[in-house]
C-alpha cells in the first residue's frame, strides 16, 4: 500500500510538471523548503525523481513556531542531502515579521516579505526556476477568496506556471493538483518529519474563512476542487500590467516603492 500510493503520487507530480514544462534537469533550481509537510514531500518527490536542487528556508521570528519550522528545514534538507540557504529576517531587516506589524496584519507582511526574499534571493544567486509546495486545497481558497472579494486581477499569479520576467524568476507549483490529505499521507508514509506547529496567526489569514466551504463541498463531490482548480485556471490569463521599477531597491513594482521597501522602510537594496 505504501509503495502504490507514493508511487501514484510521485507520477501525478511528475505529469504535472511535464505538462506545464515547469523546468527540466538542466537547469539550476530551488525549493522554498518552509519545514512544513507540503514543500518536505515535494523536495522528496522530486528528489525520487533525479532532480537536483539547493532550498531556501526564511524564518520570518514568530516565536517558537519559526524555531520549529527552521529545525525541521534543517532535518528535511540532511536527509534529501541538499544545500539548504536560511534567510533570517530579524539578522537581514532588524526586526521580525510580528514586531513589525502594526498598520498591517502580521498575515499581509508575512507574505509580502516571504515572496519578496524567495525572488530576491533566487535572481542574485542565479537560480532559473523558484519552486513552491503550494496544493490544490491553497489554490482552491485563493481562487474562492479573490473570486468573492472582486479581485479578479489577483487570480493570474495562482497559475501552475509563471514565467520569467526581467527580475522575476520562473515561479512553479509542481503540487497543483496535489491535495493537503495527500502529501500528509505521503509524508506519514515515507517518515518524513515536518513541523507540527501550526503559525499562531493561521487563524487571521483572510483565506481560513473558506475551509468550512471547501470542507462542506468535499464531502458531498470529492473531485470539485480538481475540476474548479483545472478548469478556472485554464480560464485565466496572465494580466497585461507595465511593470515599473522600485526606486529603493531596482526590483519590478506596480508603483515608485515596492511594497516591500516600503513595510521595511528601506532606504537601500539587500545584500544577500
Amino acid at each position: 500500500m505504501k509503495s502504490d500510493f507514493s508511487k501514484k503520487l510521485e507520477e501525478k507530480v511528475k505529469k504535472t510538471i511535464e505538462k506545464y514544462k515547469m523546468f527540466n534537469k538542466k537547469e539550476k533550481l530551488l525549493i522554498a523548503l518552509s519545514g512544513g509537510k507540503d514543500s518536505a514531500a515535494l523536495a522528496y518527490i522530486m528528489k525520487k525523481l533525479g532532480y537536483e536542487f539547493e532550498c531556501l528556508h526564511i524564518n520570518v521570528g514568530i516565536g517558537q513556531f519559526s524555531e520549529f519550522s527552521e529545525k525541521y528545514a534543517k532535518i528535511q534538507s540532511r536527509m534529501l542531502g541538499c544545500n539548504l540557504n536560511i534567510l533570517r529576517v530579524k539578522e537581514l531587516l532588524g526586526k521580525s515579521v510580528n514586531e513589525i506589524s502594526k498598520a498591517r496584519p502580521v498575515c499581509s507582511v508575512c507574505g509580502i516579505t516571504r515572496r519578496y526574499l524567495m525572488n530576491y534571493f533566487a535572481f542574485k544567486k542565479g537560480f532559473d526556476v523558484l519552486i513552491t509546495g503550494h496544493n490544490l486545497d491553497d489554490i482552491a481558497k485563493f481562487y474562492f477568496h479573490n473570486l468573492f472579494n472582486g479581485q479578479i486581477t489577483y487570480l493570474s499569479s495562482l497559475r501552475p506556471v509563471i514565467p520569467k520576467e526581467k527580475k522575476l524568476v520562473k515561479k512553479v507549483k509542481p503540487l497543483f493538483f496535489v491535495r493537503e490529505e495527500e502529501t500528509l499521507k505521503y509524508v506519514s508514509l515515507n517518515s518524513i518529519e515536518f513541523n507540527p506547529i501550526r503559525c499562531p496567526y493561521e487563524r487571521f489569514a483572510k483565506t481560513k474563512r473558506y475551509d468550512t466551504i471547501l470542507n462542506s463541498i468535499d464531502l458531498i463531490n470529492k473531485r470539485f476542487l480538481h475540476s474548479f482548480v483545472r478548469n478556472l485556471s485554464n480560464l485565466i490569463h496572465p494580466k497585461e500590467a507595465e511593470m515599473k521599477t522600485c526606486k529603493v531597491c531596482g526590483m519590478p513594482s506596480n508603483r515608485d516603492v515596492c511594497s516591500f521597501c516600503k513595510i521595511w522602510n528601506r532606504k537601500e537594496p539587500l545584500v544577500i
